[in-house]
């Protein structure tokens, strides 16, 4: 059975795991987080506790997201719900069988 390859209109769905923004990186969101914690520790402006566990809060809150979205976008790629000795052994045969071509 041929596969079939999806035609360039299926590829700008906007489940499309692929799409720009998706992937980022995780960085800022945790530099943010640490830099609450800091300010709240040795800053000039010093935070209330309540303020820093507030910011903290919304900033983990966003990470939580961020992953969670990454998360299910990398399912949704072609493969993404292979484990990564699924993986291995799919890589394996595909050795074995290129081998046998040769």
């Amino acid at each position: 059975m041929a596969q079939q390859i999806p035609s360039s209109s299926s590829r700008s769905t906007p489940d499309d795991p692929l799409k720009p923004g998706t992937f980022r990186s995780l960085l800022p969101l945790i530099d943010d987080i640490l830099c609450i914690l800091h300010s709240q520790a040795t800053g000039e402006e010093r935070l209330t506790t309540a303020q820093a566990s507030e910011g903290v809060a919304v900033k983990a809150k966003e990470l939580a997201s961020a992953i969670e979205t990454m998360k299910i976008a990398s399912i949704n790629l072609p493969g993404g719900h292979l484990s990564i000795d699924e993986l291995k052994v799919i890589s394996e045969r595909l050795d074995e069988e290129s081998e046998k071509r040769l």
